[in-house]
Formats: structure tokens, sequence, C-alpha cells
């Protein structure tokens, strides 16, 4: 059976944290060392492992019982550092609090990427008459079957905050829920995998879990209509259910479905996504024990022994529950999504004598790795994970590590491709079959790629070209994002890009000068959203039509005069439907979506929550928004995406409240409509805004500030002092409002005069295809409400939390505190000064001959890159070097550097300080590989060091590495017995062991309490012992608990010296008020007159 509800994560009582701890998990398999009495473990490992894990708990404890009137979501990196340290969060009272926040904050911030993670396109044959005749047409009947089927299954995605609220499941959804085409293979896993996990539970409970766990599952599955499920996932979804409950559990794989590589594994074919992200362990195994990758490559192991392992957080290779819930604390708490395969690795380097002693045939190496050992050395493992996730960065790995790796093996790891595309989702165990199959497949594979090179490519340069501006719309609830991003495909931009190849408009997407005008975030909507690019034309005399460079004119003059493409129809046949091409426009060549636009304007919409909220109030703080203002208070500052040069003033031209009547009033309602007894809290609040343009996440800042001032919680005022930045330098630490609601509405290009050319058929489309989304989604709301209203009265008193939580994304607090008051991030200024501070050392570090850099300078540019390359990074010659600095054409120095940039592997698209930054972590990378610690970086360091550690643990009394010979010990033996009063002795440890037992019999801390006890009863008046350790000596706490037992035992044994020389200092200063003080005034010691 499942836990029992916990409640919210940044708000659960922490009233158990007084009380007695007692260990407390979903299986009986692990283990209690918390009840065990410390001096019953005889193994020094394991008593020293009990003893830092009662510590760690003791301090977890101490931290919520110090924050228990806080949100916890602001410690976010104070409770990663308990996950990922040594023990994780000990136990599941600790995690069912803690996981649901990491899963928060589990890549929450989208990283802009220009890696091409997008799904694969077919290829084509050289004529495209084929495919343009059949996109012309209006589309396939049986694609708008598809798609229509899949836009339906989309739809269903807003009945999942409805399930976020209750612990069970109606018959009615179960009904709904049976018909998703994954729930006869998730109900056929979950019965298999109950039977053993987890042991030890009474068969009713096997079957409350299966009622929880298979709904969950599908509804999950249903979040995305292109999810589809492989077996594993439900391993990822019990352990979350086993810890946190029914409720919490769903919005934990949600969140993790959403981020991560979940997304990608639901989404993409398996060769497609977790064996290409195991690839990376042979490059990580080559650069740290050659010889263990050297003898797996040599048997083609390929990665499928491991295919189980990052594909269910290795919940399904582990036996004890409690090593699976330690690495999903790991897992959790890290913000690196390829953890599990640095964990691998780390897995493989920790088995490399048993590899390396393996006979040397694929079956009998992956067979050996495939089986997981139970004594595993975990910690040591997700240390090393760890540390190699630092040292070797994904991007690292998957560009130049990569790249080396394949250079210096005649072949790549054995190919995964033919065999991964027969696996199929639903059977993990298939993996250790396919093994056997890889030597066969190899030869099939390499006659693949000859076939596939003989295909004659689409040829380009036989077309004219364009830029155009597309004008789109999509429901951003669905996706990721608009940008491309590297742990996720859910993007819409990747789905333009795959119509686009689809198609044949582009080549590349990185060939097509895209540029977009507003990046709209994961959950953000758009409805005139426009991208530039560069297409395929059929119009040669169109306007803006040119050729490439290296097309003869004979082609030229040859190609026929042909109507420009419909582009709308063309990509709106191929794009899912919830991604519109709405209008194309012709523009010049050196038009910019992003430059060009004048203005952008947003609406953002949310319940009135309470009947009584202020909209006046509102619109009277949005009147102060109006203007043009420095807007960083409202705005996240990241220091890894946006330029610390970057300026937040912003030409701010509307903002308006305006109340949108909800759709299902009653008559009643409708009748006395205005009336503050009858608004209703389901009315509608919309913001509209515009601006020149906004700043990162500004909106959604600005409508928390509103929404706690219409809560009356706060005064329009508050809005005066975020924008007063000389006052408020840096921002209250409040959090923003949630993302679904916004949309980007409307977007001006008033000096480019865009002539939109839209196309009858496809608006009509996408008319009706919005029509009936949203009749899905408004009968859906009515049926809500009407459930609503039947219920409201039996509550007593009107509630409203769930309108906060879904505004705020996170529960109410009990009280609130003003934002004024709030901590404060760092001021722009403060980052700056840390960044350069940052820079200068990294400069050092890498021997350049300055402490900055003007980033505005192309000049100090290609200094630095001369002087990496010839101290780090040996990419070009010195007479390069001579060339680039000599330059005076300001084109050509930049043609240089970016050919240079390009050659590395940066984008010079991404900006002068990223680019920077790039270039220095290069060549300290480089200059890291160089020195003895990277050489040491081997397997058998490892190993070394897991000796030394046991080592380390098992002397840890300190008695052993003391000289009982030595002069100093005799005579501190000597003073400790004459000050108790134990008796002489010829041998010095006898007479130590006997104060050691005095000491336990008369001063112990049980001892002392016994005494005053019976002191106490005796009713005498005998002075009170008072321990050691609450000797009230005046020493602060140095957060450390043997430092503090030594201070406190050295200011004991020096108490006399110490007590004389604070007589001394008293004297002195006496002495200097008696002559300094004056005495023609009353006495007062507080007015001291200083000097002469």
């Amino acid at each position: 059976m499942s836990r029992s509800e916990p409640g919210s994560p940044s708000r659960k009582s922490t009233a158990f944290i007084n009380s007695k701890w007692s260990m407390v998990a979903s299986c009986s398999d692990v283990a209690t060392p918390f009840n065990e009495d410390l001096d019953q473990i005889k193994d020094p490992i394991k008593l020293a492992q009990a003893h830092a894990l009662r510590l760690k708990r003791v301090a977890i404890a101490k931290f919520f019982k110090q924050h228990e009137d806080e949100d916890l979501h602001l410690y976010i990196d104070n409770l990663r550092q308990f996950a990922i340290s040594q023990g994780g969060l000990v136990d599941d009272e600790f995690r069912s609090i803690i996981w649901p926040i990491l899963a928060d904050h589990f890549l929450g911030d989208e990283q802009e990427d220009d890696s091409n993670n997008t799904p694969s396109s077919s290829s084509g044959s050289s004529s495209d008459s084929d495919f343009e005749s059949a996109l012309s047409e209006v589309g396939d009947e049986e694609k708008n079957n598809q798609n229509s089927l899949e836009n339906q299954e989309n739809s269903e995605k807003l009945a999942e905050e409805e399930f976020e609220k209750v612990d069970g499941v109606k018959s009615s959804d179960l009904d709904e829920l049976r018909e998703h085409k994954e729930w006869n293979q998730v109900a056929l896993d979950v019965h298999r995998t109950l039977a053993r996990f987890p042991p030890n539970i009474t068969d009713s409970h096997r079957e409350v879990l299966q009622d929880e766990l298979i709904p969950l599952i599908v509804r999950v599955l249903k979040t995305n209509p292109h999810f589809n499920y492989y077996q594993g996932f439900h391993d990822i979804c019990l352990t979350i259910l086993l810890v946190c409950g029914i409720k919490d559990g769903l919005k934990i794989c949600q969140k993790l479905t959403k981020n991560g590589p979940f997304n990608r594994y639901l989404l993409e074919k398996l060769e497609d996504s977790v064996l290409k992200d195991l690839d990376l362990m042979y490059v990580i195994l080559h650069r740290v024990e050659p010889q263990v990758e050297s003898v797996m490559r040599g048997v083609n192991l390929g990665s499928l022994f491991a295919l189980s392992w990052p594909l269910t957080w290795f919940s399904h290779d582990f036996h004890r529950y409690q090593q699976i819930v330690r690495l999903f604390d790991a897992f959790l708490a890290s913000q690196q999504p390829l953890l599990p395969v640095y964990v691998a690795s780390s897995i493989v380097l920790w088995r490399k004598n048993e590899v390396l002693a393996c006979e040397r045939e694929m079956p009998f190496i992956h067979r050996l790795l495939s089986h997981m050992p139970d004594d595993v050395p975990l910690e040591m493992i997700i240390s090393d994970a760890l540390y190699m996730a630092k040292m070797m960065s994904p991007q690292l790995l998957k560009g130049r590590y990569m790249e080396e790796y394949l250079k210096k093996i005649s072949s790549p790891p054995a190919s995964q491709t033919s065999i991964a595309s027969a696996i199929p989702r639903y059977a993990i165990k298939f993996s250790v079959v396919a093994g056997a199959l890889a030597f066969s497949a190899a030869s099939g594979y390499i006659l693949l790629s000859k076939y596939q090179k003989l295909k004659k490519e689409f040829d380009f340069d036989a077309h004219p070209k364009r830029k155009i501006a597309l004008q789109f719309l999509y429901f951003g609830w669905l996706y990721d994002g608009l940008v491309q991003q590297e742990n996720t495909t859910n993007t819409v931009e990747a789905y333009l890009e795959a119509a686009l190849l689809k198609t044949r408009l582009i080549s590349s997407f990185a060939a097509c000068d895209i540029s977009r005008c507003g990046r709209t975030d994961k959950g953000v909507s758009a409805h005139k959203q426009v991208a530039a690019l560069i297409v395929r034309s059929n119009d040669k005399d169109g306007e803006g039509v040119f050729w490439s460079d290296s097309t003869p004119q004979a082609v030229r003059d040859a190609y026929p005069l042909k109507d420009e493409l419909n582009f709308v129809r063309m990509l709106n046949g191929v794009l899912p439907r919830e991604i519109r091409i709405t209008a194309w426009a012709p523009v010049p060549v050196d038009f910019s979506a992003r430059h060009s636009c004048s203005g952008r304007a947003y609406k953002y919409a949310f319940p009135r929550t309470i009947r009584t909220l202020d909209v006046e109030a509102m619109q009277k703080a949005c009147d102060l928004l109006v203007g043009t203002h420095d807007f960083r208070n409202f705005a996240m500052i990241d220091d890894d995406k946006v330029s610390l040069n970057k300026s937040y003033i912003r030409d701010f031209y509307e903002a308006k409240v305006v109340v949108k009547p909800e759709s299902f009033r009653t008559s009643e309602e409708e009748d006395s409509e205005g009336s503050t007894s009858t608004q209703n809290q389901y009315d509608l609040i919309e913001l509209n805004v515009s601006a020149s343009g906004f700043a990162y996440h500004q909106i959604r800042y600005i409508v928390a500030i509103l929404y706690q001032i219409g809560l009356g919680n706060e005064g329009p005022e508050l809005v005066s002092q975020l924008l007063n930045i000389e006052k408020m330098p840096g921002r209250p630490q409040y959090k923003m409002a949630t993302d679904t609601p916004l949309c980007l509405f409307e977007t001006k290009f008033d000096s480019s005069n865009l002539d939109w050319r839209y196309d009858e058929v496809s608006t009509k489309g996408t008319l009706e295809s919005m029509q009936k989304s949203w009749s899905d989604f408004v009968t859906r709301a009515h049926v809500l409400k009407s459930m609503i209203e039947e219920m409201k009265d039996k509550a007593n008193e009107e509630v409203s939390n769930g309108f906060y939580e879904f505004v705020m994304s996170h529960p109410k607090p009990r009280k609130h505190n003003p934002i004024a008051s709030l901590p404060k991030c760092y001021s722009l200024e403060e980052r700056r000064d840390k960044y350069n501070t940052k820079m200068a050392k990294k400069l050092a570090l890498v021997g350049y001959d300055r402490d900055y850099l003007d980033l505005d300078d192309d000049t100090d540019l290609a200094r630095l890159i001369c002087t990496l390359d010839e101290m780090h990074l040996k990419q070009k010659s010195e007479d390069w070097a001579a060339e680039l600095l000599d330059e005076k054409n300001d084109e050509r120095r930049k043609e240089l550097i970016n050919e240079y940039l390009a050659n590395l592997g940066i984008d010079p698209q991404l900006g002068v300080r990223i680019v920077v930054d790039k270039l220095l972590n290069l060549a300290i990378d480089r200059l890291y590989e160089t020195s003895e610690v990277a050489r040491n970086l081997t397997a058998a360091s490892y190993e070394e060091e897991f000796e030394r550690r046991k080592r380390t643990l098992k002397s840890f009394n300190p008695l052993e590495n003391i000289d009982l010979n030595s002069a100093e010990f005799s005579e501190n033996v000597k003073r400790l017995c004459d000050a108790i009063g134990v008796c002489e002795h010829t041998d010095n440890l006898v007479r130590l062991r006997a104060a050691l037992v005095f000491i336990k019999k008369h001063l112990s801390e049980e001892a002392i309490i016994e005494h005053n006890k019976r002191a106490e009863a005796a009713k005498t008046k005998a002075l009170k012992q008072l321990a050691l350790n609450s000797f009230p000596l005046g020493i602060p706490d140095q957060k450390h608990a043997s430092v503090n037992v030594a201070a406190k035992i050295l200011r004991l044994l020096n108490i006399e010296e110490l007590r004389r020389l604070q007589t001394h200092i008293n004297e002195t200063l006496a002495a200097i008020q008696a002559k300094t003080i004056d005495m023609s005034k009353a006495p007062n010691y507080d007015q001291v007159q200083y000097g002469y």
C-alpha cells in the first residue's frame, strides 16, 4: 500500500520533527540504523556510517524546524545539497517533502541552445514535384483524421489539474483511462512488477498499489499525445508513488516527463534517445580507463547491457529499495539530466577488474555487466559520477571529446542502429538477447549505410531562394517552449524544423538564417508569433528572390516561370494541429524578426479567486508600470543566459486589467452583474500589456505582484518601490505566476510594412480546428463547474486556495510575508562584479596578461584567441595568429574569428560573453588535461581512493595515532590523572584507562544527570554538576562538533591563565577611563573622551 498522503511539499507540518525519530520506509528491506543502539554495531565502518546518517538526519530536521513557516522553494540549493551529499535524504519522511520541491526545479529554467535535437526526416528523391503536388492539396484525408485524433488526445490534458486535487480515481475516470492505447500494456507491466516488489507486503496492499499506479501512469502519458510508453517507466512511477503518495507522485511524474531525458525517451525511438546517451559512456571510459573501453569495443559489446539503467533510473536493476531511493535523491537534485549515464560509467569503472578478467567474448561480458551486484558501493559511485559530470560536461562529451574519440578509433562504438530499431518499447529484457545479435547485424548496417549514400540527394542549388516571414500560432501548454533545447525535442521550433525539412523548404536549420520575434518559454502560447528565414522558392522573379552563388547561370536561365509555393498550406500539411502557420510575407535578406519588431503585446488571464478582488487597485498598479522604467526587479536575471551588460529599461505602452465575466453564470448572477456580492470567483481577470520588449519572465513576475495587490496583501505603491532601483537594487525573492495563461498575442512591425499573405483554405481549417478545441475545453470546464456548484454549499465557507495554487504554482501560505521585506537577490551591479572577478580568475589561470576584456572590441577578442591558441588550444599556426592581430578590416577579422570558433564547435551567434566563457572553459579543460591530476584519473586511482577511505574509517580511534612512549604523552596523562585524583602507576596506559573509567563513572553526561537527580531528590544544597558539552564558556559555535569540544577543553585547561588575562584587560580599561572621562559632567561612563 502506498504511503499516507503527505501534505504540500513546501508547507508540510514539521511537528513530527520534534518527536522521537524512527525510520519510516515503504519496504521492509530497508535497514533501520536509527532505531538501533550504536553500541550494538561492531563493524567500525557501519558504525561510522550510522553515526553520520544520524547526524545528517538531525541536521535536516533542524533545517525544517528553522524554516517551518517559510516557503522551502526559497531554499532549493540547501535541499539539493542535502539530497546530493553522502547519505542522501536519509528516509522517506524527508523525501516526501523534498522530492516534490526538487521536481518543481528539475531543469525548470530552459537554456537557449543551438543543438539540433529534432525529429528525423526521411530522405526524398531529386525531384520535388511529387511532394509539392501532394502538399499543395488540402491534405491527405488519412493524415487529417490521424491529426484530428491526436488533437482530441491533446485536449484531455485539461483534466490533469483536477486529478491533482483528489486522492483517488472515480469510476468514470477509470472508464476513460481504460480506453487509452497504453492501458493494457501498463497494467501487464504493473502486475508483473508488483508480484516481486516491494517485498513482504500483503496481497491487499499490492492491490491498492496496483489501483493507484496504473491510472497514475496512464494520466502521465495523456499529458502529451505523442508519448509512447516503454517498459521500465512504471518502475520510475512506482518508486515515486511509494515515497510521495498518489497526489504528489502524479505531480512529480508529470514534471519529470516535461523536463529532462524522460521526455525524449517517451517521444523518440530508443535508438534515437537513450542509446545515443549511452554512447557517451564509451567517451567517458575512453578518457578515464582506455583499457576497459578497448575491451568493450573490441568485442562489439555496444550499450544494450545498460539500456534499462537510464530508462528506469536503475530501479529495474537494483533490488534494495534504499539503494533505489538514494539514486533518485541524487538524480532529482542534480541539475544534470545525464547523471544516470555518468553513474553507469562509474559502475563499469568500479567493475574494471571483472571486465578485464572476463573471457573476451561479447556474450560473457554482456552477461557480466547486465547483472548488478548487491555490494555496489553506492555512495562512492554517486560521488565519482558527480565528479566526472563536473570535469567532463555533456557539452564537452557530445562535442570535442566525441570528435576526438571518433578520430582515435577506427569505427564508432558498436552501432545499435540496426538492432535497436527492432527493440520493442515494451521489452527491456530484449536487450540481453539483442546483444548476441550485434555481430550479425553489423554487416547489414554497413550495407544499409552504403545503400542510403547511393540515394540521390535533393539539389537545393537548382532552385531560387528568398527570405520570408512566417506568422504562426501554437498552444504552448503542449510544448517545452519555442526554441530548440538540448534536453528535449518537444519544442515548437523542433516540429517547425521537421516540417521545413520534410517539405524541402530548407536544406538545414543552421543554414536558413532563422530569427524569432519573441522567445516564449515552456507553457507559453502565441497567436501572432513571427519567424523569418531563407527558404526555397518557385518564383524566380519574385520580390527579394536570389540564387546561390554556386548555381550555374545556365540553370538560372533555364528555370521555368512558376507560381510561388503555397508556404502556409505546405507546412500546415505536416505540422501538428496545435501549431498552425497563418500567413507569410516576403522580407529583405537583412530582415530580422527580432530587431525589426517595434512592439509586442501579451495577454494573461487568471481567475478572480475571491469575490472582493480589488481590480481598481490592480489597475492603479498597472498605471504605474506605463512609461520608461528599469524593470530588473520584475525579471529573472540569469548569469548563464543574459548578458550582464544588458539594459532592463523598457518602454511600457499599455497595461490594462479587464474583467471577463464567467461564461457559466446563473440567471441570478446575470441579473445582478456588477454588484460586489455577486462578483464571481470564476470570472477571469485579463491583463493586457504591450511594450517595446520584455525581459525574461517579466510578465509572470508582474502578474504575481498584481495578484497580491488584488488579494489585498500588498498595495499599489509596491510597484513604485520595485521600480526604484536606487532604494531596491536587488529583486525580492518572490515567486512568479504560472506559465499556462500567458500568450504572445500581437507583434508589430510598423517600419517594415509587411505584406501578409493568407491562404483561405488553411485559414478556414485553422478556425475549425480551434473551434473544436475550444468546444472540448469549454464543455469540460462546464462539467467541472457543475460539480463545483453542487459541492460548494457543503464547505460552509468560500474556498479559494485552489485558484491561488494554480496562479502562483505553489500552495497558499498560512500568512503573507510582505514582498518588500523578503530576502533580496544579488543586484545587477553585484552580479557584474562577481562575473568580472570570476573572469579575472579565469584569465589569470590560463596565463592571459590582463585581468579584463572589452567585450565590445573585436580586437580584444582576437588577442585573447591568439593567446589561448598559442598556450592551450593549438588549433592554428603563428602566421594565422599574426594575420588575425594585424587585420584592419572589421568584417574580415570577424570572419576569421567566426571560422576559428566554428572549428571549436562554438556558435558565434551565442553572444560575445558566452563565446568568451566557452573559450576560457576549453582552455581550462586543456590545462587540466595536461595536469598530473588528470593523468591519474583512472579506475585504479578510484580503487585506491576507495581503499584509502576504508582505512580512514577503520582508524577512527584517535588513540591509535598517539605515541604512547613519548614524553609529551606521559606528561599529559600525569596532568589529567592529577586533576581528577587518579593514583600513580608505572604504566601510563593503565593510568589513562583508570582515568577513563573514572570519567565515565563520574563525569559522563549520564553520570552527571544521575548525580543531579539524587541531589534534587535529597533536597540538599549541593551544587549541580554541569556537563562539558553544556559548559557556559562563551565560545561561539564553530559549526563543527569536534572543534567545539576541543575549544572548550582548551579553555578549561587554560582557565586560570585566561582569568588573569581578563583581569589585566579590565584594569587597563579602567585606567583609560580614569584618564579620559570628563569629570566636569555628571558621571556617565557611556561618555568617554578619546585622545590625550
